[in-house]
């Protein structure tokens, strides 16, 4: 994906997807393209919701009812994966360890739409704090149509001069498929489509399997 955005997407400073996790692209100064994880994002929030026997706050709805509970948005900051250098990866395995624990204490003590409040405000306040000044954001992923995670990109991003701008629709929901079919024909040609400066590897690599006759059969 970051060789994707830096080729296909390069108008923008900063391409950001809100899956399941939130994470960022970007060009740093001269060590080139890196990516990585600045938190949890849709698998949080679903989580949350999921106590109450729903898949999903559609629209964002609970979120944009409830109020930030602050001690609870600050010890999801204080989450020691927040002081690590970047580039950097997060699982569920490290959600269910270290944010979840968190997230259910505070459901026991407070509505469920204000934990998916904070929960919205943690995940922005992870993105924004990452965006260098003065970006232009890419903002693709299921949370680019959620206007509680959008209203707190915005907030979390007061000051920054930061521009967070949703594509048409189809943009969001294709992008991965479009990128993974250039990836894939980038492997067809025997050209790279892993950069060295997000795998860690000492060069660029051509990843993937192909079946059946290659471009030079």
């Amino acid at each position: 994906m970051p060789l994707a955005d830096r080729e296909l997407f390069g108008e923008w400073d900063v391409a950001l997807n809100l899956g399941g996790f939130a994470n960022l692209s970007l060009e740093r100064n001269n060590s080139g393209r890196i990516a990585w994880d600045v938190g949890p994002a849709n698998l949080l929030l679903n989580l949350i919701v999921n106590t109450r026997g729903l898949d999903m706050d559609r629209d964002g709805a609970l979120a944009l009812a409830g109020t930030v509970v602050p001690d609870l948005l600050e010890a999801w900051k204080a989450l020691p994966y927040h002081g690590d250098p970047a580039p950097k990866s997060l699982g569920r395995e490290w959600l269910e360890r270290e944010a979840w624990p968190l997230a259910e204490q505070a459901l026991a003590n407070h509505a469920l739409e204000d934990v998916l409040a904070t929960a919205a405000a943690y995940a922005s306040w992870a993105v924004a704090r990452d965006v260098p000044p003065g970006s232009r954001v890419l903002v693709t992923g299921g949370g680019a149509f959620n206007p509680a995670l959008m209203n707190g990109l915005r907030a979390a991003g007061t000051g920054k001069d930061i521009t967070w701008q949703v594509p048409h629709a189809e943009l969001v929901n294709g992008k991965e498929a479009l990128v993974f079919a250039w990836l894939g024909l980038l492997r067809w040609l025997d050209l790279p489509n892993a950069l060295p400066s997000v795998t860690g590897a000492r060069v660029a690599s051509a990843g993937g399997a192909l079946w059946g006759p290659g471009p030079g059969a």
